[in-house]
C-alpha cells in the first residue's frame, strides 16, 4: 500500500491556455449551425486573404484576434449573423484600464484614422466599428470579407505604430 498521490494545482498556464481548452471542447462536441456558418466564413476569409492564416486557423468561433504588439492590446474581429466588426481591448487577464492608459493620449487621432468612437459601452471594447450585412448569404462574403480585412489591416497598422503613450500613430 502506497500513500495517496498528491493533488497538484496549476499555478501558471501558458498564454491562451483557456482558449485552447475551449477549442478542444468545441471539437469534441461538434458545431452548431451558427458555429458551422462561422467556420465556413473564416475558411473563406482565409482563402481570400491568405495572410490571415498566420493568425489562426478557421474555426467555429465568432472572434479572431491579433495580438502581436508591444503593449497589452488586442484587435478582436468577429462575424455574427447580421454583420461583422472589430474593436480594440486589453489582452486576456489585463485590466481594461491599461488599454485606456495606452489609447487615451491618442484618442482624437485614432478616432479619425479608424472612423470609430473611443467610447467603452461597459464591455471594455474600444474603437468598435461594424458593418451590417447578412452573413448567412454566401454571395455577400466577398464584400464582407474585404471590408473586415481592410479594417483589421488598418487597426493592425495603428497598433504596430502606436508603441508607448506619446508615440506617433502614423
Amino acid at each position: 500500500d502506497s500513500p495517496p498521490a498528491p493533488i497538484f494545482e496549476i499555478a501558471a498556464r501558458p498564454n491562451d491556455w483557456e482558449r485552447h481548452l475551449q477549442s478542444i471542447s468545441r471539437d469534441v462536441r461538434g458545431l452548431t449551425d451558427v458555429g458551422q456558418l462561422r467556420k465556413d466564413f473564416w475558411a473563406y476569409h482565409i482563402a481570400r486573404h491568405p495572410e490571415e492564416e498566420a493568425f489562426e486557423a478557421a474555426g467555429g468561433y465568432s472572434n479572431r484576434w491579433r495580438t502581436n504588439y508591444d503593449c497589452n492590446l488586442v484587435i478582436s474581429y468577429y462575424v455574427a449573423r447580421k454583420g461583422v466588426g472589430l474593436f480594440i481591448r486589453s489582452r486576456h487577464g489585463v485590466d481594461i484600464q491599461e488599454a485606456y492608459l495606452i489609447l487615451e493620449p491618442h484618442k482624437e487621432r485614432l478616432q479619425q484614422i479608424l472612423n470609430a468612437p473611443f467610447e467603452d459601452k461597459g464591455n471594455g471594447y474600444l474603437f468598435h466599428h461594424s458593418f451590417s450585412a447578412d452573413t448567412e448569404k454566401k454571395e455577400n462574403w466577398d464584400e464582407i470579407s474585404d471590408w473586415l480585412y481592410e479594417q483589421v489591416t488598418k487597426y493592425d497598422e495603428v497598433l504596430k505604430n502606436l508603441g508607448e503613450p506619446g508615440a506617433s500613430t502614423s
